[in-house]
């Protein structure tokens, strides 16, 4: 009966200790994120038109990944929702446009992702969505977004699609935003992804993630 309660003891004991660095790591880490991004956005304004767009949006990224930290400390998990990672990145990049005007709506369950998968997931959201309202919407035009997600067996599968302007000619070549899509979803989430252009207009992306 000792020996147990010393072992109960110690046991708690190291409970304690792993609650309070887990809560130190994610005080630094939100810290040294807010920090990151405060340097690009200071540096871009200081900087030339190209540079400091791309600033800008390296901004935006590490932002996205600061949304998925969040989420995922908020309550001590260790994974993601699928969907309401979808809704929080949805949130930040369409529903801030300055001019408004996109609609979206989503058709994707709840399951859960593991914190890596969730981080890239959402960074190809994140162009995904930015590219809806830079290129589809442009000029505060209206429109609607809408995303899909399922699993099949042991994949993933999204779909983002609008009814925007479409694809403009090259992109799929020379669009950095489809470009980072592509090397997040083939290399670093080991998927497939391609587009379309649907006959009534607009774009469609669909990403496949192997979970």
């Amino acid at each position: 009966a000792v020996h147990a309660e010393r072992l109960r003891l110690t046991l708690r004991q190291e409970v304690e200790i792993r609650t309070l660095l887990h809560r130190e790591l994610d005080h630094r880490v939100r810290n040294t994120l807010a920090t990151l991004i405060g340097l690009l956005h200071l540096t871009a304004e200081h900087a030339d038109a190209p540079t400091g767009d791309v600033l800008r949006e390296t901004a935006d990224r590490v932002a996205r990944l600061a949304d998925v930290h969040s989420t995922l400390t908020a309550g001590g998990q260790r994974h993601a929702d699928l969907r309401t990672l979808v809704e929080t990145v949805a949130k930040s990049v369409l529903d801030l446009r300055p001019s408004g005007g996109i609609r979206w709506t989503l058709d994707v369950p709840t399951a859960p992702l593991r914190s890596s998968q969730a981080a890239t997931i959402a960074l190809v959201l994140h162009e995904l969505f930015t590219n809806c309202v830079k290129h589809a919407f442009r000029d505060g035009a209206a429109g609607t977004v809408t995303v899909e997600g399922r699993r099949d067996g042991l994949d993933l599968h999204l779909t983002v699609c609008d009814d925007g302007l479409g694809l403009p000619a090259g992109a799929l070549r020379n669009g950095t935003g489809l470009t980072i899509v592509e090397t997040l979803v083939t290399h670093t989430l080991r998927g497939g992804f391609w587009s379309a252009a649907p006959r009534g207009g607009g774009c469609l992306v669909h990403v496949r993630v192997p979970l």
